[in-house]
């Protein structure tokens, strides 16, 4: 799915414009609550789909170098389905 600039937030642009100049420009991007159904389409099975907040809490939570999980961020585990 196309992003849409008039609906991303401030984060979410400044990622957009960084990308876009360094040429690499963000120009899709995936609606959360349709995902399974979208994977489903190409044959993927999704098993797991991890929100920011979760990536947090697994793998930044305690951590004293300053790191986080993007707001944005997920981290999602598919298959092929055969």
């Amino acid at each position: 799915m196309a992003l849409n600039q008039d609906n991303s937030s401030t984060e979410m642009q400044r990622k957009q414009e960084f990308l876009r100049k360094i040429g690499e420009p963000m120009i899709t991007g995936f609606n959360p609550s349709i995902l399974a159904n979208n994977l489903k389409n190409l044959n993927l099975y999704l098993h797991e789909d991890l929100n920011s907040a979760t990536i947090e809490k697994s793998y930044f939570e305690g951590r004293t170098d300053g790191y986080h999980a993007s707001k944005h961020g997920h981290f999602v585990c598919t298959t092929v389905v055969e």
